[in-house]
């Protein structure tokens, strides 16, 4: 009999170079160097890393701009926040350079004139799932039958079936365990 043991994961910051951004009771903070710190303690380069960033898109920039007239580091916080706040096992910073961001919960999601903007749907293999497929993804990782899922997002059966079977087309899937699987390496659930 062969008996495997799991390796724990363990958060970027905790045991490594790595540097993560994660939101808690509505604030930004930061794991290095084995330890949890608010952003604004954070090392000047680490700001201005996401004030490079933010340079380089200049949408994002205005629109951060309208959000927090004036304030750099309100500004920073939001970026941080829309972009990296979702808690997860990759790394935010590698070598100081910034990562593409991950997927974090908003309760402004649908509502906000800067979603897409400030903040990125996640990407699977390069590919960019909406933010209507990452609803759909959840959806199908929960016990919910086929019949429940359509209902919820309003839609006709057959019409559901069309949808999901280009969402599993392109994420290159064909079971709800195999999106179960995608949801938890975009820490979507």
């Amino acid at each position: 009999m062969t008996t495997t043991t799991k390796t724990p994961k363990v958060y970027p910051g905790m045991i490594c170079d790595g540097v993560e951004f994660f939101l808690t009771e509505g604030k930004l903070k930061v794991i290095r160097r084995g330890s949890t710190q608010d952003f604004a303690d954070a090392p000047y380069s680490y700001h201005l890393l996401i004030d490079e960033q933010i340079q380089k898109e200049p949408e994002t920039e205005a629109a951060l701009e309208k959000w927090h007239p004036g304030s750099k580091l309100k500004q920073r916080v939001q970026f941080a926040s829309c972009r990296y706040g979702g808690l997860d096992y990759t790394p935010d910073i590698i070598g100081f350079k910034l990562q593409e961001g991950d997927m974090c919960d908003c309760p402004n999601r649908g509502s906000c004139p800067f979603e897409g903007i400030v903040c990125k749907p996640p990407k699977y293999h390069g590919k960019e799932i909406s933010f209507a497929e990452v609803k759909l993804l959840k959806l199908l990782a929960s016990s919910d039958t086929n019949e429940v899922i359509a209902e919820k997002l309003g839609t006709p059966f057959g019409t559901f079936h069309q949808i999901k079977k280009k969402l599993y087309e392109k994420l290159g899937i064909q079971t709800k365990p195999e999106a179960t699987v995608i949801c938890h390496e975009l820490n979507l659930i």
